[in-house]
């Protein structure tokens, strides 16, 4: 809420306003500029891609929760602060009955732009799903041993149908969160190469990456407008094929690492579909294939713990200033500062007579008082002169 008169007010329940999304648009957004700058630089491969992706993943969700809580502390500004809020503040339409504010006609475009966005993702996503299912289930021998052997090696396993496509340059993917389907391209397969191909979809499965990539799509479409969730995102998806290949490979000597690796540039060659919210083994672009490669064959005892509990305290700090304090424009009209005072040291003292206190204001008697009310106006005793 803009507090006009610098009131502060404490809801006792969850509040949703102009100010919670401005204050977590903006300290959220340093956060995940800094991440992004961090993904940039060499700094990353010091720390674990745990750690990293658990931060973005954190930061993602806190955008899920633009709100004001009972415990959070009010901060009032004066300077810049006010004037962002008189922007959004100022009146689009006025009649006799309603007035409407640039923020609510703001605030209407965001959530209609959302729903057509969530709407558009649902159908695009019903239509995909039919595309999956309608594609035949692999009887290859070869693969459906291979998909056995891969699958025994998770505890709680879960069934999952293989469908082949018949285009040979589609790129493997694996979709359907609560009923998995990995789909392969109809072209040769070696054991070795299934083994890989297979075994990378089903880390993603179950390290429910696939939940992941819908949290984060259902909130990218709810901040269409706010470019760092875009980029968040796009840096969470990377990050999860980094991991996938970090855990999937954790124990493996450094000849099958390259095998990994050469399997991965093979894949790269075939063409890449996006697979709705599935994940595909080869990430589409250069860049993002050489990074996966990198990190896959450097020396993985080179992680350094300092560097991850920096990143950690950096993001619990900014969480905690999100969660515990809310900026807030204290702001007076002009046309209210005509009509009204106000006690500060500049322009009002206290003189002490006995058990009262007079007060002055800009030197002129306003009324007695029996304690002292803000101290920093100056109080004077009796008989003595300011």
């Amino acid at each position: 809420m803009f507090r006009l008169f610098g009131v502060q007010e404490r809801n006792a329940a969850m509040s949703f306003s102009l100010s919670t999304v401005l204050n977590t648009t903006i300290i959220l957004g340093t956060c995940a500029g800094f991440l992004l700058l961090l993904l940039r630089t060499q700094w990353y491969k010091k720390i674990p891609v745990k750690v990293i992706l658990i931060v973005c993943l954190a930061v993602m969700l806190r955008f899920l929760m633009p709100f004001e809580f009972p415990f959070t502390i009010t901060v009032l500004l004066t300077k810049i602060w006010p004037h962002i809020y008189l922007l959004f503040w100022r009146t689009v339409f006025e009649s006799s009955d309603v007035t409407i504010y640039l923020f609510q006609v703001l605030f209407a475009i965001w959530a209609a732009g959302s729903i057509f966005l969530l709407l558009q993702l649902y159908l695009k996503n019903v239509r995909f799903k039919k595309t999956v299912l309608s594609l035949p289930d692999t009887e290859n021998p070869l693969i459906i041993s291979a998909l056995d052997e891969v699958n025994q090696r998770y505890k709680h396993s879960r069934p999952v149908r293989i469908a082949v496509s018949s285009d040979i340059n589609t790129a493997p993917y694996i979709t359907g969160i609560s009923n998995p389907t990995v789909v392969l391209p109809d072209i040769e397969w070696d054991s070795q190469e299934l083994s890989f191909v297979l075994g990378h979809e089903l880390t993603h499965f179950y390290n429910h990456h696939l939940h992941i990539k819908l949290a984060c799509e259902v909130i990218t479409l709810l901040y269409f407008w706010n470019p760092f969730v875009h980029l968040l995102k796009k840096q969470i998806f990377k990050l999860l094929e980094l991991e996938t290949d970090s855990v999937f490979t954790a124990s493996m000597n450094e000849e099958k690492r390259l095998a990994y690796a050469e399997c991965m540039l093979n894949m790269s060659r075939l063409q890449y579909l996006s697979p709705g919210l599935g994940t595909a083994f080869a990430t589409h672009g250069e860049s993002n294939l050489h990074q996966r490669i990198q990190m896959l064959l450097e020396d993985r005892k080179n992680k350094k713990k300092f560097p991850a509990f920096l990143l950690s305290a950096f993001a619990l700090l900014m969480f905690l200033l999100n969660f515990m304090f809310i900026f807030e424009a204290s702001y007076v009209p002009p046309e209210i500062q005509a009509t009204t005072m106000t006690l500060n040291e500049q322009t009002a003292y206290l003189i002490h007579r006995g058990d009262k206190y007079d007060v002055y204001y800009e030197g002129e008697y306003l009324v007695s008082v029996s304690g002292i009310f803000d101290e920093s106006i100056p109080v004077y005793e009796e008989g003595c002169e300011k």
